[in-house]
């Protein structure tokens, strides 16, 4: 990677401070302004003993607080997660009981599929799955798992906070390359400077998926792009 690059890093700080890492070892520069913030919240925690999986789409929904009942819980069931970066943060916890995909739609259309033999049943009515999740989410899983009985718990909000001084630091830092890894986060951002046309157009956009490459394309970003597997690993590839 050229040492002349300086990336731009919008995602909530714990996980910018990874990402720059990476970006570093690389042999880029990272500055990090992250859009938002992420708020646990206390939740209600069901009774594993009448669950049949439970489901992450983000490790933010994984509370290391609440480790003990986690690793309690997956010891009779299994937790179906996205990523293998979260992958490895689940074993580093030694919770193994788990299978992970690379895509939220890959994990939903897995479970479209039908029932499977990895969803132990408790009863002969519809498989319970709890979902923990952030307050914005892209899938309804309510709606789109008709074969299951879905439980929602709200464990985490995302908080988006005034970030209009991102503008000038984009300028100030000389930045050339803006990575996102969430949709809100890219449509946010897009809202800020949508007005504005202090940003070059041929500043390089990476996103994990073809709708946030698809956002700026469409209003005239010429260097949008996303990996074919959307994590960071591939990500990192096309860089």
């Amino acid at each position: 990677m050229q040492n002349n690059r300086v990336f731009l890093l919008t995602r909530e700080i714990n996980k910018a401070l990874e990402t720059k890492k990476t970006i570093v070892n690389l042999g880029g520069k990272a500055v990090i302004h992250p859009l938002c913030e992420v708020k646990k919240n206390s939740i209600n925690l069901p009774d594993f003993n009448f669950a049949n999986a439970f489901i992450f789409t983000s490790s933010n929904g994984f509370d290391l607080n609440l480790l003990d009942y986690w690793r309690q819980a997956n010891k009779q069931i299994r937790f179906f997660i996205i990523g293998a970066s979260f992958a490895k943060l689940l074993e580093k916890h030694q919770i193994y009981n788990y299978q992970y995909f690379n895509s939220a739609q890959e994990l939903i259309s897995y479970l479209q599929e039908g029932y499977h033999e990895n969803i132990k049943f408790i009863t002969q009515k519809l498989p319970i799955l709890y979902y923990f999740k952030g307050n914005y989410t892209k899938y309804n899983l309510k709606l789109l798992l008709t074969k299951y009985k879905v439980q929602e718990r709200i464990c985490y909000d995302v908080i988006y906070h005034d970030n209009n001084d991102i503008l000038t630091k984009i300028i100030d830092y000389k930045i050339t390359d803006i990575l996102f890894f969430s949709l809100y986060n890219a449509q946010y951002f897009f809202s800020l400077i949508k007005n504005n046309n202090v940003i070059n157009k041929n500043i390089k956009i990476y996103g994990l998926s073809k709708e946030i490459a698809d956002l700026f394309t469409k209003e005239g970003y010429k260097n949008a792009y996303y990996p074919a597997i959307p994590n960071m690993k591939s990500l990192i590839k096309i860089l």
